[in-house]
């Protein structure tokens, strides 16, 4: 999926729960900046986070 089709999908999301609505221009803009802070490695993981709240949630309920 391209960066703009990502803009597009998230404004569409962002419309659909009522959020601020942004400009293309705007979301293709938080997006490019979302990726360089993951290719900086200043963004965890999506595994590592899904695991974390995991074990947080078998905490929470003493599963």
């Amino acid at each position: 999926m391209s960066t703009t089709e990502s803009a597009i999908k998230i404004k569409e999301m962002s419309e659909a729960s009522g959020r601020k609505r942004l400009s293309e221009d705007e979301l293709v803009e938080e997006l490019s900046e979302s990726i360089r802070k993951s290719d900086m490695g200043a963004t965890k993981p999506a595994r590592a986070v899904s695991k974390s709240m995991r074990e947080k949630t078998i905490q929470h309920f003493d599963l």
